[in-house]
């Protein structure tokens, strides 16, 4: 099954609903595993969709940096329907001086998918990682200049920090939709 397309509600599929929240960028990419799925994507929601350079998460973000142009991106995946315009756009604020910035839970998890990277450096790393053939996603923000940012900075925007909110199975769909 593939989550991206179960129906969110409204008429709109999850990766849909994703898309619409993310509207506000300059620019949008949809980095997939298959050219089908690409093809499939891009006829749903009317954005670039290109295909993933290495196995993983980190091939994905490697492909879809190369295709967008903007010297930061926002990077998400397409299974958190409740993204917050403001605080992405607090996260790219919080850049100027750094080339990823990265929310962080107080017990020390990140959110690596609802990150800021200045692109071209990240794209070097990625290439240096993906080659080794590595996947774990935080050797990106080892080895970028990252500002880890408490999540707790960005209750204000967003009180129950929902934009953090992700899929990741069916059961968890479920809760979701119902409050949607």
């Amino acid at each position: 099954m593939d989550k991206a397309l179960l129906d969110f509600g409204g008429g709109r599929t999850l990766l849909e609903e994703v898309v619409r929240s993310l509207e506000f960028l300059d620019e949008l990419v949809i980095s997939t595993s298959t050219v089908d799925r690409a093809d499939r994507y891009s006829k749903l929601t009317g954005v670039h969709s290109c295909v993933d350079c290495a196995p993983g998460i980190l091939g994905g973000i490697l492909a879809g940096s190369r295709d967008i142009k903007s010297e930061r991106v926002f990077i998400t995946a397409a299974d958190m329907p409740f993204l917050s315009s403001d605080v992405i756009e607090l996260q790219f604020s919080l850049a100027s001086e750094y080339q990823a910035v990265v929310p962080r839970h107080p017990n020390g998890f990140i959110e690596p998918l609802h990150v800021v990277v200045e692109r071209v450096p990240a794209i070097g790393v990625l290439e240096r990682i993906c080659t080794r053939g590595e996947r774990k996603v935080s050797r990106l923000f080892d080895s970028l200049r990252t500002r880890y940012v408490p999540v707790e900075e960005f209750a204000g925007l967003d009180p129950g920090l929902e934009t953090f909110t992700n899929v990741n199975d069916l059961k968890r769909f479920k809760e979701i939709t119902s409050r949607a």
